[in-house]
């Protein structure tokens, strides 16, 4: 198999939101474990957060100012405020793409009162969240996008480039407006 071809010796497996919120996530957990062998654990919001921190400081190095690293799921979505290597806060907040879309965007295309909802939504879940405030303490020059969601956006905005890799705080502004 794979594992082989690539000379792997250890597998961990790891499951987020969807199976965190499952009623049945522990007997699905049991299950995957049973029919491949590998030990999945059902990990925490700020532990998906804190990985996703250290992947990008794996592949990018230390960050040269404070960062907002974000990763929007479909259930969730996971920020963590870094300085250099140090994460200062993680959260997840449960805005994840999906459920957002399944319960506050109803109709396709949206309406306004659907969309000031979620904005509402958004802004209530950040506050209690404290990342609102973390984020206000001090300026923050940049964010980092690793989600599959963060891409999508961006080729949306980016419609000239075939790998669009970052945009400017006005593009994205005017994008979601």
């Amino acid at each position: 198999g794979l594992f082989e071809q690539y000379q792997v010796t250890e597998v961990q497996g790891v499951a987020t939101c969807a199976m965190r919120e499952a009623k049945s996530g522990a007997l699905l957990r049991d299950e995957i474990e049973e029919l491949t062998g590998i030990r999945l654990h059902i990990i925490s919001g700020e532990d998906e957060a804190r990985l996703l921190s250290n992947g990008i400081i794996a592949n990018m190095g230390a960050l040269p100012s404070r960062t907002l690293l974000v990763d929007i799921g479909g259930g969730s979505t996971e920020c963590s405020l870094m300085e250099g290597i140090e994460v200062l806060s993680t959260v997840s907040t449960p805005l994840g793409a999906v459920r957002c879309q399944e319960e506050t965007l109803l109709n396709v295309p949206t309406n306004e009162k659907q969309e000031a909802l979620l904005r509402e939504r958004i802004r209530h879940e950040l506050e209690i969240s404290g990342l609102s405030e973390a984020c206000h303490a001090a300026p923050i020059p940049q964010i980092i996008g690793s989600s599959g969601s963060i891409r999508a956006i961006l080729r949306l905005i980016r419609k000239d480039e075939e790998l669009p890799l970052s945009c400017s705080q006005k593009q994205l502004s005017q994008f979601t407006n």
